[in-house]
């Protein structure tokens, strides 16, 4: 098999370990609820926390790699995932589950800020940024596999067995990174908290990041707000069963990669920022459709998923695109760039996850709130930074 299939395959796996964690146990979210006698708003924490406390250590996580290397920060990082699989797998009260959905998150977030900055230190901006598609595409097949796989390991073992196929995944990737993997951090940026806060505010100062990074954040906003609110739709609202949920979930994330394999064509051929507006586009007229639907109509699968499909197309043109956008800029800092990026999309995430909790109305109307919020915002920041941009141009001509 060609090495770099391989390689790519890596560092995909590592990427997917976030949405394979996050989505293989939705399914089973009712049992969970059932077997410690707790509320779907408490049970909505395994998810909310993980997505935080995923945020907020990449804030280290990334950093940590610029100094000591991308590897040994990997290995650490997949063996604390183990053990916070290993908590959630034995968990025997809904506290200790919580907890240990924290730990993993804790680990994993190793995966997804490292194969990030891995394809900075190695290629250019645009092979990078093909790449980060290709990643996409095959890290997306980890969220149309997970809630199907999830429901048939619970229909036939229990929702504790999940868990487990977690643990032989982490450690067929620690495998496969040490096989396929070398280190490939040559400049090794020194590590001291006192400059963190300082070299975080740099990032941000730089105006290319800043439009890339809104891009990514508004986008994976609208796309958590479908994994945070469907379970709630299709399963309390709609009474899917969980291997029916899983394929209502599983053909989303089809259209994600097959909309991602359409963008790859696209990357170098047509300007960024117009791929941008394309995917803004689709993610607004998906949130007025489903606005639209479902105010004129009962609730349905249908007044959910076609929308979500439209959407999802969207979502595969901004972000690749965004992500490989924003650590362009920065080949001495890309784990940083790539953490302080992670951080801020997930830390929406879980925000998003959480205010979620309190408007179930038994509709699609939140769901359909947020998408049009998302391609709304998405498309004024856009405008706002090509202006900005055509009016430097013009001070810079004049001078």
């Amino acid at each position: 098999m060609n090495s770099k299939l391989i390689w790519i395959a890596t560092l995909s796996l590592l990427a997917g370990l976030l949405p394979l964690s996050m989505d293989i146990y939705l399914p089973t979210l009712p049992q969970i609820i059932d077997l410690f006698h707790t509320t779907p708003t408490v049970a909505q924490l395994t998810l909310s926390v993980f997505m935080i406390v995923y945020a907020c250590s990449q804030l280290i996580v990334g950093p940590l790699s610029d100094q000591y290397g991308r590897l040994p920060i990997l290995y650490a990082g997949l063996g604390i995932y183990i053990i916070g699989s290993l908590c959630c797998a034995f968990a025997q009260h809904i506290e200790v589950l919580v907890i240990g959905r924290g730990i993993q998150a804790f680990g994993g977030c190793t995966g997804l800020v490292l194969s990030v900055a891995i394809v900075r230190d190695r290629c250019d901006p645009e092979s990078g940024a093909k790449i980060m598609s290709y990643m996409a595409s095959m890290a997306g097949m980890a969220p149309v596999v997970a809630p199907v796989l999830g429901g048939i390991i619970a229909t036939y073992f229990s929702w504790r067995a999940n868990f487990l196929f977690l643990v032989f995944t982490a450690f067929g990737a620690a495998f496969l990174v040490r096989c396929v993997l070398s280190e490939s951090n040559i400049y090794k940026t020194p590590f001291r908290v006192k400059d963190l806060f300082g070299r975080y505010c740099d990032i941000m100062r730089h105006s290319t990041y800043r439009i890339y990074a809104i891009s990514c954040l508004l986008s994976f906003m609208a796309l958590f707000a479908f994994i945070s609110y469907s379970p709630y739709l299709f399963i309390s609202v709609l009474k899917c069963t969980p291997s029916t949920f899983g394929w209502l979930f599983g053909s989303n994330a089809f259209v994600f990669v097959m909309s991602n394999t359409l963008y790859v064509r696209f990357v170098g051929k047509v300007d960024r920022l117009k791929l941008l507006q394309f995917g803004f586009l689709c993610i607004l007229s998906a949130g007025t459709l489903m606005g639209m639907l479902s105010f004129m109509l009962p609730l349905s699968i249908q007044i959910v998923m076609w929308p979500m499909y439209l959407a999802m197309v969207g979502i595969a043109f901004v972000m690749p695109n965004s992500i490989a956008g924003a650590i362009t800029p920065f080949p001495h800092l890309a784990a940083t760039a790539s953490a302080l990026l992670g951080f801020l999309r997930f830390g929406l995430a879980g925000l998003v996850a959480t205010i979620l909790i309190f408007f179930r109305w038994g509709n699609a109307f939140p769901l359909a709130y947020v998408l049009l919020m998302s391609g709304i915002l998405g498309s004024a920041c856009l405008i706002l930074h090509r202006r900005a941009t055509l009016k430097e141009l013009a001070c810079f001509a004049n001078q």
